[in-house]
């Protein structure tokens, strides 16, 4: 099987607040790396994306949303923990296509 070399760029955060609370608290590390999307016409400049490897779907700002080539199959919507319905924020749901 062939693979892919991704560069990533690793950050680490720390929530102040928790850190008082759990003194061996190790933040948290985020994974970044360069993405670019197929637009209509040609590719997008370089962004820099959030890799979260437990998701099981990206959000996309809206502005580069707009931009993108995309096939919508359905709306929906996403939300946090809190399962109130006004906490909640309508989506489209649509496969795109982009590389690291």
């Amino acid at each position: 099987m062939p693979s892919i070399r991704v560069s990533l760029d690793f950050i680490s955060q720390y929530d102040l607040e928790l850190l008082k609370r759990i003194p061996d608290y190790d933040g948290l590390l985020r994974l970044i790396a360069s993405a670019i999307f197929k637009s209509p016409s040609e590719w997008t400049e370089p962004q820099d994306a959030i890799v979260d490897t437990g998701a099981h779907t990206s959000i996309l700002p809206k502005w580069l949303w707009t931009r993108i080539e995309k096939r919508v199959i359905t709306s929906y919507y996403v939300r946090g923990l809190v399962p109130d319905p006004k906490c909640q924020m309508k989506v489209s749901v649509a496969w795109i296509s982009g590389l690291f």
